[in-house]
């Protein structure tokens, strides 16, 4: 049972000795991709759905069934696997994406699981046409863009997410509420984010408005957009963005003139609304090898700028100690671990790693927080 094809997919990543293993161990004999191989993914999990497992068991189907799964779309409708920090989709077509593991979860819990990777199916082959709800959305962005904000370029694109230099945006809101619509409805709702962009006809936010919506965003130093910044220390700056729903643009120097602010009230207008959002802010300690570290888990897009809290160096300190280091390798990563020589080298490697993975990076150098909120690089 050799499942053979699977190693001739090209682009696969890593998805393919997932596929290969979970097929001879869950499939029984091989099928050539297509509607056979779907077949028998389909009676697997049924089967699998219907018996009691533990949560290492859920996990490690969901893994290679989600892998198989793609594997047999790659096969069937082309496209590659693309992963970001450790998130895995498939890139279909100019502009689709689609996560099958997302379509395996679905399936665990419809019954039969045939109909819900028959949707799944149609729905990654809607994406590779530019016909799938993302595909539709980034495709109308794309055009709107050149339209109207020809001084920007689109550099990347995953998943919902679109990338022009440093700037991201968040394309989740218009997708949910134009899917199903029609041509005209995701076009205005493209040209409705374009406009929004700073610079933007619609990016005229007043003093009042932007008092309430300012939160800091962390910066490294290769980050090159033409915003307002102020040093924190060396490779590490803060920028401050206007945050939204599923959206963010960030604060120029035009903004404040318009605004009749200095970029020290600007600061603290954010970091006072960064700390009103953080009442639930998930620190986590992590017992590691070398010792415990902090980590914060709150994946609201916000954690790394939480260093720049007056009370973190407080929050911290029983746990760790004052002063302490840290780390922000990336806009939704904090780390801190006590100053002792084996917990910061650790913890340097765990940066260097983050950093080079991430999607937002900032720095994968190492901090030492001061009980005063002071923080000083550390030299590699």
């Amino acid at each position: 049972m050799g499942w053979s094809w699977i190693a001739t997919v090209p682009d696969s990543g890593p998805l393919g000795p997932l596929a290969t293993t979970f097929a001879r161990r869950e499939l029984g004999e091989e099928r050539e991709p297509g509607p056979a191989a779907l077949l028998a993914l389909a009676r697997a999990v049924d089967r699998f759905a219907s018996r009691p497992a533990t949560p290492t068991e859920e996990a490690a189907f969901l893994e290679g069934a989600g892998s198989f799964l793609g594997l047999v779309l790659l096969a069937v409708v082309g496209g590659r696997h693309v992963e970001r920090a450790g998130v895995h989709r498939l890139r279909l077509g100019e502009a689709g994406f689609f996560d099958p593991f997302a379509s395996i979860e679905a399936a665990l819990e419809t019954e039969p699981a045939k109909a819900a990777l028959v949707d799944a199916v149609a729905r990654a082959e809607a994406e590779a046409r530019g016909q799938g709800p993302i595909a539709r959305v980034a495709l109308a962005f794309a055009r709107a863009l050149a339209e109207r904000r020809a001084d920007l370029t689109i550099t990347d694109r995953f998943d919902q997410r679109v990338y022009l230099g440093e700037t991201e945006v968040d394309l989740a809101r218009a997708i949910g509420a134009t899917e199903g619509e029609s041509d005209a409805a995701v076009a205005s709702a493209a040209r409705k984010l374009v406009d929004m962009l700073p610079g933007g006809v619609a990016s005229e936010v007043g003093a009042e408005e932007a008092c309430e919506r300012l939160h800091p965003r962390l910066v490294g130093p290769r980050f090159d957009l033409a915003v307002t910044t102020a040093p924190i220390a060396l490779d590490l700056r803060v920028a401050w963005v206007l945050a939204y729903e599923g959206r963010a643009r960030f604060v120029t120097d035009r903004d404040l003139a318009r605004w009749s602010m200095s970029a020290r009230e600007v600061a603290d207008h954010a970091v006072r609304n960064l700390a009103a959002k953080s009442d639930r802010a998930r620190l986590a300690r992590v017992d590691t090898a070398h010792g415990p570290w902090i980590v914060a888990r709150s994946g609201d897009g916000h954690d790394s700028a939480r260093l720049l809290l007056p009370a973190l160096s407080e929050i911290l300190a029983p746990e760790l100690g004052s002063p302490c280091v840290v780390a922000v390798p990336h806009r939704d990563a904090l780390f801190a671990c006590a100053d002792e020589p084996s917990l910061i080298e650790s913890l340097r490697a765990r940066a260097a790693e983050d950093h080079a993975r991430a999607p937002h990076g900032i720095t994968p150098r190492l901090y030492r927080l001061a009980a005063s909120g002071a923080i000083a690089a550390i030299e590699s």
